[in-house]
This record gives structure tokens, C-alpha cells and sequence, in this order.
């Protein structure tokens, strides 16, 4: 649909851009974009609006809500995802508030 507002991955060279333009470091520029990529993914899992546009809060306090639920270990969170155990591929990611939500 022509008319559908692009998705959560859909905007990430956007945020990298602007992330960059905040002359943030590359390596929290990395860990950003796994973290919107990670989101993107629960958000399909879950069946949530990947839309941007059809987004609530609730919808991305899920994902940090969901990790916490799995009891990830920091342990396991450091090693890359190719070396975890099968269900072990995602990441617990921390989001700073934003100023649009209440």
C-alpha cells in the first residue's frame, strides 16, 4: 500500500543520519541501530504496528518489558549472537524517554 507509513526499519538510516549529526560515537551508532533492528523484529513477533505512525508507548515498553521477562544474563548479552544458545538472540537494550511521550 502506497499510502502505509514506512516501518520501524524503514526509518533507520534516518536515525543513523541523525545520530551521526549528533556527533554521537560510532559504536553507540551501532548499538542504536541493533536496538531499532531488535525492535523491529518483536514488534512483528508480537504483532504489534511496525508502523511508526501507529506506534504507542505501549507498544515499546513492550520490547524492553519482554527481554526483562526472558531474565537475560549480562554474561549472555556480551557474547556475539552466533555463539549463544538457540532462543538467545536478542539483547536487552535500555530507551531514554522521548520528549513526544507523555
Amino acid at each position: 500500500d502506497s499510502t502505509a507509513e514506512p516501518d520501524v526499519s524503514a526509518n533507520l538510516a534516518s536515525f543513523s543520519r541523525h545520530l551521526r549529526a549528533e556527533n554521537k560515537a560510532p559504536s553507540t551508532i551501532v548499538t542504536y541501530a541493533k536496538a531499532v533492528t531488535q525492535l523491529d523484529a518483536f514488534l512483528e513477533r508480537d504483532h504489534r504496528p511496525r508502523a511508526v505512525a501507529d506506534l504507542r508507548r505501549e507498544d515499546v515498553e513492550a520490547f524492553p518489558l519482554a527481554l526483562q521477562d526472558a531474565a537475560r544474563q549480562p554474561a549472555m548479552v556480551a557474547q556475539p549472537i552466533e555463539q549463544r544458545p538457540p532462543g538467545h538472540d536478542i539483547q536487552p537494550v535500555r530507551f531514554a524517554s522521548h520528549s513526544r511521550w507523555p
